[in-house]
């Protein structure tokens, strides 16, 4: 049969009597007492922070200074805090702004871009001669796989045909029919393993006859 445990009875040493003079606070009582004051003294600290302070104007028409409180909506808005202690009267924390989705490039390494001119039209209208130009994107690597091609609107061109490899994009742009400098964007959809990234290319002849084309793109 197993034996049941129980616990021992604690054992308290003898209560002494303190001799003390008459009229004489016991020091436990003092303690005590010291301590509830410290606690009130907190708790009054916390309303005066919350709107029950005590800085606020003075009131005129009862003829008294300082008798008005910032509680009640006036007066001022530091609840009587000391200097170290008033809250922080500044425009306070703004808008965290987000990080921006991952890109499938890195701004040290993005794609590069090239525009040339490939040669004129044959079939022309009766406008003028229309240019055809070559732009050819390089991508960083091999992962890029390119979705779509657009045209940004009010660009002077069109895009004729796209053909995609391993590492390049060659995009033919055609001029526009009233023989305007060639100026626009080239809007380019692609994705990686981080995501999807648009990829936007600048392309404009200013000066006549110096082709430039640049690069930028976003997470999405």
């Amino acid at each position: 049969m197993k034996r049941r445990l129980e616990l021992m009875p604690e054992v308290l040493p003898a209560p002494t009597k303190v001799a003390m003079a008459p009229g004489e606070v016991s020091p436990v009582r003092a303690r005590t007492m010291q301590r509830l004051r410290a606690l009130a003294a907190v708790g009054a600290s916390i309303a005066a922070a919350c709107g029950g302070g005590t800085t606020g104007g003075s009131s005129s028409g009862g003829g008294t200074s300082g008798g008005g409180t910032s509680g009640g909506g006036g007066g001022g808005t530091d609840g009587g805090l000391p200097d170290g202690m008033k809250p922080d009267t500044g425009p306070g924390y703004g808008v965290v702004v987000p990080l921006p989705p991952p890109a499938c490039f890195e701004y040290a390494n993005p794609p590069t871009a090239k525009l040339m001119q490939s040669g004129d039209d044959a079939g022309a209208a009766d406008s003028g001669v229309q240019y055809i130009y070559g732009l050819v994107v390089t991508w960083p690597d091999s992962t890029v796989a390119v979705k779509d091609v657009t045209a940004q609107d009010g660009s002077t061109f069109t895009i004729q045909e796209t053909r995609p490899s391993a590492k390049t994009l060659e995009v033919v742009l055609h001029q526009a029919e009233d023989g305007r400098a060639i100026k626009g964007t080239v809007i380019i959809k692609t994705s990686c393993a981080k995501g999807p990234t648009t990829v936007q290319i600048t392309v404009q002849e200013e000066p006549a006859g110096n082709l430039q084309a640049q690069v930028s793109f976003y997470g999405y």
